[in-house]
């Protein structure tokens, strides 16, 4: 099977699956292939707010960082104003070179998450074939975690949100790096976490703090003799320190804004729930228990982050076996790759544990999140159960 993970045939059945998502998004979300028209899927709310954003950059601002749209008379800056200046600043660079003729922001921004859509699922079959999933299960499994995330809700609204392969690719690098490091490796995975940053800066947050939390379990998790602290911390400077530089150059040091919220309203409001998490009333047999049986809480849109029968009963049958395997014995059978999984599990536990609130929400220790730093600007923490969908799965 190892020449099957890097060679031809695992990309020719990678191209297979891929143009299985494009068919189910062509059923899915029908409109976004409207290209040339210009069309607006959602022509109020969040969604307006996405494309008037980038149309008012690319069509009256000058500077790459300043947004004139908002905060009359002085402005803001393009990551403060949502304004995915990743793909903003490259149609206003086009703009500059004359070579943008009329108004493409729309068909850019549905092109953009239809691909979001089908690298999603190249880089879970290519994981999943990584770990040993057999070829037509792990395509059938990408395409169900993928169009099931609850990232495909933002689909219609906050598409800076719906870019679903963000985690994925991530997990990809991840995997790959663990196989085997290096410093193109690490430039890839800081790459990436910019790249999805400056579509919603959410990801600086989210994917910087899997990064983070996957090499402290990574670190316990390693075999024995082959953890190097000093090469850690080496890969963490490139991974996360490039980024973190990156933006406070561009970002937060000339920010000229004196008066914004130290704590925004909606940390302890938008979490996530066990409701949301184990049950879902778009399913007929969760529909038919909250109206003959019991009344289930519906939750809002950010605690609805279901995770589906199979992650729910693996998840039961992966417990009762850690609970019969003594310790030491568990850790001896894993190999490489299982360590890598249950990594993943460690990492993604911890940041669901955070989307319920935890341990702010507990009592005494609400007025504690005054001081936790950035933390604080938070103002929806249920998107910190994005990982534990797809590690659970």
């Amino acid at each position: 099977m190892k020449n099957d993970i890097f060679g031809y045939q695992i990309f020719s059945r990678a191209g297979f699956w891929a143009l299985a998502a494009l068919l189910l998004c062509w059923f899915r979300f029908p409109d976004f292939f409207a290209f040339g028209e210009s069309r607006y899927i959602e022509p109020y709310g969040d969604g307006f707010k996405n494309y008037a954003v980038l149309q008012y950059h690319v069509a009256h601002d000058s500077s790459y960082a300043h947004f004139g749209g908002m905060n009359y008379p002085f402005g803001e800056h393009i990551v403060s104003a949502d304004g995915q200046p990743l793909l903003a600043n490259s149609l206003l660079w086009l703009r500059k070179k004359g070579w943008l003729k009329r108004d493409v922001v729309p068909e850019v921004i549905h092109l953009t998450l239809l691909l979001s859509v089908v690298l999603a699922v190249i880089t879970l079959f290519l994981l999943m074939r990584a770990l040993g999933v057999p070829p037509i299960v792990g395509g059938v499994a990408a395409l169900g975690m993928v169009f099931l995330s609850p990232q495909m809700a933002r689909m219609g609204a906050h598409y800076g949100l719906g870019q679903v392969a963000a985690l994925p690719v991530l997990f990809w690098l991840l995997y790959r790096f663990r196989q085997q490091a290096g410093f193109l490796k690490s430039l890839a995975i800081a790459a990436v976490l910019i790249a999805f940053s400056l579509l919603h800066f959410y990801f600086f947050a989210l994917l910087g703090a899997v990064i983070l939390l996957w090499h402290f379990f990574d670190a316990l998790l390693r075999e024995k003799g082959s953890f190097r602290p000093l090469r850690k911390i080496w890969d963490l400077l490139i991974q996360m320190g490039l980024p973190a530089l990156f933006f406070y150059i561009w970002l937060f040091r000339p920010d000229t804004i004196s008066d914004r919220s130290e704590q925004p309203w909606g940390f302890f409001h938008y979490k996530s729930n066990f409701s949301g998490l184990l049950t879902s009333l778009s399913q007929p047999h969760f529909r038919w228990l909250n109206e003959q049986v019991l009344s289930l809480r519906v939750p809002d849109l950010e605690a609805a982050n279901y995770l589906g029968l199979a992650a729910m009963g693996g998840l039961i049958f992966l417990v009762v076996g850690l609970g019969l395997s003594p310790k030491k014995r568990f850790a001896a059978k894993l190999s490489g790759k299982d360590r890598f999984v249950v990594t993943l599990l460690a990492v993604s536990v911890i940041l669901l544990l955070f989307s319920f609130g935890l341990p702010f929400t507990l009592p005494g220790f609400k007025n504690a999140l005054s001081y936790f730093g950035p933390i604080q600007q938070f103002r929806s923490i249920g998107r910190f159960s994005w990982p534990f969908y797809f590690a659970v799965n």
